[in-house]
């Protein structure tokens, strides 16, 4: 592509953002108070580009100051619909896939020691905290608090390492919090007696709590996980932790909205 076909195509790609970014401003703000003001604002510009035009000094500097805390004055006028808009924005599956990748790295990392422990039948038991707080059992283990890196799960569950028995616990915010943690045994009859005590204590936990709990078998290597009190002995991984990545996706939109919406109901209260 020659450079003058590239300037081309970077500039019609640059209005067109430009266009769809003013376009989403004035139908954010069309039949608002707010709309006087933008447009008092496009009046300032154009007076401010005459004045420039026309060497006028004094009134120049004047404006010039206006323009030095014309961003805190936007921000405090456009408050509204600047909430509005990222209510807005953390609504969108797309934005939301690419916002809240980050906070569902953790996910990536336990999948991949996951797939190392059931190709090596490592035994595994990693407990994925939910809404109903697992501090007694968090307290049966060695304290951590950790970000989650494959490299550490290795080094946790990878015999002969002393912490390689029990469970880890994450938190909801993807922390690893915990490791050699005992969890309750399941007494039901359902589970059968051929499971280890690993995939009874995952159901143990599932039975108490709202947790999920991924169970790796030293003598098959199968991934297991219980939730809501029943274990799925053979489970697929890649659709499990799919599963997971939309649900943790989702917590950390609702709590970015809940966010916003606390905000947006103060600043209603003060104003």
């Amino acid at each position: 592509m020659s450079p003058r076909w590239a300037e081309i195509i970077r500039i019609f790609i640059d209005l067109c953002l430009a266009s769809f970014l003013l376009y989403r401003v004035i139908v954010l703000i069309r039949g608002t108070k707010s709309m006087q003001v933008a447009i008092g604002l496009l009046v300032l510009m154009f007076l401010t580009y005459m004045v420039r035009m026309l060497n006028l000094t004094v009134t120049s500097w004047l404006l010039d100051q206006f323009w030095l805390a014309g961003i805190l004055l936007l921000v405090v006028v456009f408050q509204p619909e600047i909430r509005d808009a990222l209510a807005d924005l953390g609504k969108s599956p797309l934005v939301a896939k690419v916002l809240f990748s980050e906070q569902v790295d953790f996910l990536t990392q336990i999948k991949k020691a996951v797939d190392d422990f059931s190709a090596r039948k490592i035994g595994t038991l990693i407990v994925l905290e939910q809404e109903i707080g697992l501090k007694n059992y968090i307290n049966t283990g060695i304290s951590i608090d950790s970000r989650i890196t494959k490299e550490l799960l290795v080094a946790i569950f990878q015999p002969p390492s002393p912490l390689h028995d029990g469970a880890i616990i994450v938190s909801t915010d993807g922390r690893l919090l915990a490791a050699k943690c005992i969890l309750p045994v399941t007494s039901s009859a359902e589970v059968s007696k051929a499971y280890g005590v690993r995939h009874h204590a995952a159901v143990g936990l599932a039975e108490v709590s709202d947790a999920i709990v991924i169970v790796v078998s030293e003598q098959t290597g199968q991934t297991a996980v219980a939730r809501n009190g029943r274990l799925d002995p053979e489970v697929d991984v890649n659709q499990l932790f799919d599963e997971l990545r939309i649900l943790y996706q989702n917590k950390a939109k609702k709590s970015l909205l809940r966010a916003i919406e606390s905000q947006t109901a103060g600043g209603r209260r003060n104003t």
